[in-house]
């Protein structure tokens, strides 16, 4: 999800761990958290079906994290058979990932490279497309584009964008224009 300061991005990223959380169980999703947003993620914790929650202001956590969802990858490649929940990388605040943690943004990348195969996906939200390079932006299966700071800066249809209500949160357009 993209979209600008106060757009929702971050209640989108937890109705979607919620929705999943409720319709499936701890064997079946399992979610790894890196809240480098407003602390929204972080109150998701508690779910049984959350294996690790990093913030801003535990670095150490956020490589742990990290780390653990690209073993997961390596694992599950060597062990195909070997698959067991759909595995969750969500990240919440791409921009300070890139700024504050840039080593870790090639890590997330392979993640999402090699992980899609192996029931391993990455969801991220950030301010804005250019956040993320395009590499990664191509390997985005689904894309929601919540109001913008500026339309202009949108991949899907700048006009729709423009009439993207503002000071309405969650409210956005998704690929197919709807």
């Amino acid at each position: 999800a993209v979209g600008g300061p106060r757009s929702g991005k971050s209640t989108t990223l937890c109705t979607l761990v919620a929705a999943l959380a409720l319709t499936t169980t701890p064997l079946e999703s399992v979610f790894y958290l890196l809240d480098l947003g407003g602390g929204a993620l972080s109150g998701l914790a508690g779910l049984p079906h959350v294996a690790g929650v990093g913030t801003r202001a535990e670095p150490d956590v956020i490589r742990r994290v990290a780390a653990e969802v690209r073993s997961v990858v390596v694992h599950r490649e060597s062990n195909p058979q070997d698959r067991h929940a759909e595995v969750f990388l969500v990240v919440d605040g791409w921009s300070a990932l890139r700024s504050d943690f840039e080593e870790l943004e090639p890590v997330v990348q392979d993640v999402a490279t090699r992980g899609l195969g192996f029931g391993v996906h990455v969801v991220a939200a950030g301010s804005r497309w250019s956040d993320f390079r395009a590499t990664m932006r191509d390997l985005f299966g689904t894309r929601l584009e919540l109001r913008l700071g500026d339309p202009l800066e949108s991949e899907i249809d700048r006009r729709l964008a423009a009439a993207v209500p503002p000071n309405r949160p969650g409210r956005g357009i998704v690929a197919e224009k709807l």
